[in-house]
């Protein structure tokens, strides 16, 4: 499957968010239990996020992408994904990076902004 068929709609964009070195450390430092990680998962899960894991040909690793499906969150229309050597690893740094790095708030793609703000 191509990163090309996540995309549920032409508004779907994707977060260009790389941890910092500190944030990067820390991720690599979390080492979450089973029931941490399920508790995680579950919780995007019931806020209305899909997550789906593969391998990324691209960057050559595997790679977790999480985005919103039916319901409207903050997030609607954004795809944020976490790599990592093993599937696990990164769906750990896609709970990371959406929990603590980005507080459940991702960041939008400035083209989006740029775009809402060209005054035809």
């Amino acid at each position: 499957m191509s990163s090309k068929s996540l995309v549920s709609s032409e508004r779907d964009w994707w977060v260009n968010y790389d941890l910092d070195e500190a944030l990067a450390l820390q991720c690599k430092q979390w080492m979450p239990d089973f029931e941490e990680l399920d508790d995680k998962v579950t919780g995007l899960i019931v806020e209305g996020y899909k997550l789906q894991t593969q391998w990324d040909d691209k960057n050559q690793c595997f790679a977790c992408y999480c985005f919103v499906v039916g319901t409207k969150t903050p997030n609607t229309g954004l795809i944020l994904a976490g790599r990592g050597s093993t599937g696990l690893k990164a769906v750990r740094q896609l709970i990371f990076k959406h929990y603590v790095a980005l507080k459940g708030v991702w960041p939008r793609p400035k083209r989006e902004i740029a775009r809402n703000a060209i005054d035809d």
